[in-house]
């Protein structure tokens, strides 16, 4: 488990390059787990970005998350959003 917590901070809007000071707190979460069922193979599934929403085109451009901690670290540039991933790893 990954829980990272950047506080409140200044940015810039990238139009008026005007300070904002009203950044929310960001924090990213991500976890993982691995098994190993049978010698020489290990399952792990692995989950990153887990308190981000899920962004589309027409929510970065609309600015829906402009203001929001957990949607972006730095302003006008959406965090990635949820990833599950699993993988299975045979060794010999």
């Amino acid at each position: 488990m990954r829980l990272a917590h950047v506080g409140p901070r200044y940015d810039l809007n990238d139009t008026t390059y005007e300070v904002l000071s009203t950044r929310r707190p960001y924090r990213d979460l991500s976890l993982g787990l691995s098994h190993e069922p049978l010698k020489g193979l290990t399952l792990a599934l692995r989950g990153e970005h887990l308190l981000q929403p899920k962004q589309t085109v027409q929510d970065w451009l609309s600015g829906r998350y402009d203001q929001e901690g957990d949607a972006s670290l730095v302003y006008g540039f959406p965090a990635p959003g949820p990833r599950w991933t699993l993988a299975a790893t045979w060794t010999w």
